[in-house]
């Protein structure tokens, strides 16, 4: 992929779009680390797809739901990203914060596959989550 930037004032527009490019990271950085995050997303899903789903998950207006474990403690956060695949966020409550296990797209990310997968070992979860 190629960048082309074209202006009378060159130094200007890319400094610009490096400031804004920064910005936007930042910003980014700062939306996921309300809860922090598991270095083990990153290296086995991706960057790209991980950050979509903090991002998705981050966003008040997003399409969410939340699932509990049959087995243990932990709540699923599953999130409805703008490509329409269905992200999921494990977390667990330790000493009183959130702290996230992972985030990936299970199986093919489509909400039929993703209920199918979460009915293994969840059930959808309504109510107050607190961490204590």
């Amino acid at each position: 992929m190629t960048l082309t930037l074209e202006s009378s004032h060159k130094s200007n527009t890319l400094g610009t779009l490096v400031l804004l490019v920064g910005v936007a990271i930042i910003g980014i950085v700062f939306i996921a680390s309300a809860i922090p995050n598991s270095n083990h997303a990153i290296s086995r899903h991706g960057t790209s797809t991980v950050s979509a789903i903090r991002t998705c998950i981050s966003n008040p207006s997003s399409n969410k739901q939340v699932w509990k474990s049959k087995r243990d403690s932990r709540f699923y956060v599953l999130c409805q990203m703008e490509s329409g695949n269905w992200g999921l966020q494990p977390r667990e409550c330790i000493n009183g914060k959130w702290i996230e296990v992972t985030a990936f797209i299970p199986e093919d990310g489509t909400w039929n596959s993703v209920v199918k997968y979460m009915e293994k070992f969840s059930t959808k979860f309504n109510g107050e989550v607190e961490c204590k």
